[in-house]
C-alpha cells in the first residue's frame, strides 16, 4: 500500500508515529493504512494517544498583523481492547506400564 503524495511517517524509538502531509484529507488517507497490533503473546490493552496539531501556512488575516492562533493542538486517548487467543491445548497421552518408584527420587515412565 502506498502513502498518499506529500505524507511523511515517521517512527521513533518510544512508538511514537508522526504522520505530516499537505492536507487534512492526505493525511487522513495516509491514518486509514496505520495497523495496531499488539506483540506476540501479549494480551495487553493498547492505549493510543492521539495529538493533532494544524499549522497556519500563510498567518496573515485581513486587517489584521497576525493569526490569532497560527498553531492549534488537541489531544485525546483511546483503549483498544485486546482480547488474547488461546493456542490450541495440547492433548498428551502417555502410555504407562506397571511404574514403581521410590520418592524423592527418579522415576522412569517409558
Amino acid at each position: 500500500t502506498r502513502l498518499p503524495p506529500g505524507v511523511i511517517v515517521t517512527f521513533t524509538s518510544n512508538s511514537s508515529v508522526t504522520i505530516t502531509g499537505p492536507s487534512e484529507g492526505a493525511i487522513n488517507d495516509a491514518l486509514s493504512l496505520l495497523e495496531v497490533r499488539p506483540g506476540k503473546d501479549n494480551g495487553e490493552n493498547i492505549t493510543v494517544s492521539v495529538i493533532p496539531t494544524a499549522e497556519e501556512t500563510n498567518p496573515t488575516e485581513v486587517g489584521q498583523i497576525e493569526v490569532a492562533v497560527p498553531r492549534a493542538t488537541n489531544s485525546a486517548s483511546f483503549t483498544i481492547p485486546v482480547i488474547p487467543e488461546v493456542d490450541s491445548i495440547p492433548n498428551i497421552t502417555i502410555k504407562m506400564n506397571n511404574v514403581t518408584g521410590i520418592e524423592d527420587t527418579e522415576v522412569i515412565l517409558g
